[in-house]
């Protein structure tokens, strides 16, 4: 990815040679790998920068290499990139008639495949290449199929944001609806804690005052009993002193 990101800089930069030394590096790296999406980027890339220096008989070499492969293994979207960039530069060299014959052939896929966006891009390329022709008719034809299908396309992509938006808002209420339910739980789980807390104190607080209340309970049996012996030693003891003493005393 670093390399293929480099050498789109260094295309973009206008250094063609540093360009090609890191697609080809890419490319062969690709191939040693046995890596079949990177030899195709590879190749796409490669017949893309020669394209952009004019040197398209060196550009279709390179389309058609990944043309070829992509038929031989049934990639319906890698045959409409090739015919596609083929016929971009048919039109580059002034060969009409070649380039509409490849953009039909592109599509043809791309209406197989449903990709949308390909057709709405080479119905005006047609209708280009149709009017380059002096061929007014099937030029307007083909701009109309452009229109309708770029309607299209663009009620497409409406709805695809608006599902999106839908998607994502649905998404963030289930998370705030969790989060809600986890705060709610731990509201519940917080009071039934303070619950049990409480009532843990009111017992405790009750067994303590039971074991009070039997301590004075238990003080107060003593003192009466204290008391009680305490009058009965007294008894006893006024009585020993009237036995002992005069009765005038």
């Amino acid at each position: 990815a670093l390399l293929t990101n480099s050498s789109i800089s260094r295309a973009s930069q206008g250094d063609r040679s540093g360009a090609l030394v890191g697609f080809k590096t890419i490319l062969r790296l690709s191939r040693e790998e046995g890596n079949v999406q990177d030899e195709y980027d590879a190749l796409a890339n490669l017949g893309t920068l020669m394209a952009m220096f004019g040197e398209l008989d060196s550009a279709d070499a390179y389309v058609r290499i990944s043309l070829n492969r992509a038929i031989a293994q049934g990639h319906r979207d890698r045959q409409l990139l090739g015919y596609s960039n083929l016929a971009n530069n048919a039109f580059a060299r002034m060969d009409v008639d070649r380039a509409i014959v490849l953009f039909d052939s592109a599509n043809v896929i791309a209406n197989e495949i449903g990709d949308l966006a390909q057709r709405v891009s080479i119905e005006l390329e047609l209708s280009k290449a149709y009017d380059g022709l002096g061929d007014e008719r099937s030029a307007l034809e083909h701009l109309q199929n452009h229109r309708v299908l770029n309607d299209s396309l663009m009620n497409t992509e409406k709805v695809k944001a608006v599902t999106e938006m839908q998607e994502k808002y649905e998404s963030e209420k289930k998370v705030r609806m969790i989060q809600e339910l986890k705060l709610d739980q731990l509201a519940s789980r917080l009071k039934q804690v303070q619950l049990k807390r409480t009532r843990n104190i009111y017992l405790f607080a009750g067994i303590g005052g039971l074991f009070l209340a039997g301590g004075l309970w238990n003080r107060l049996r003593y003192t009466r009993r204290s008391r009680a012996a305490i009058q009965k030693e007294k008894d006893v003891s006024e009585g020993l002193l009237l036995n002992i003493l005069p009765e005038e005393v």
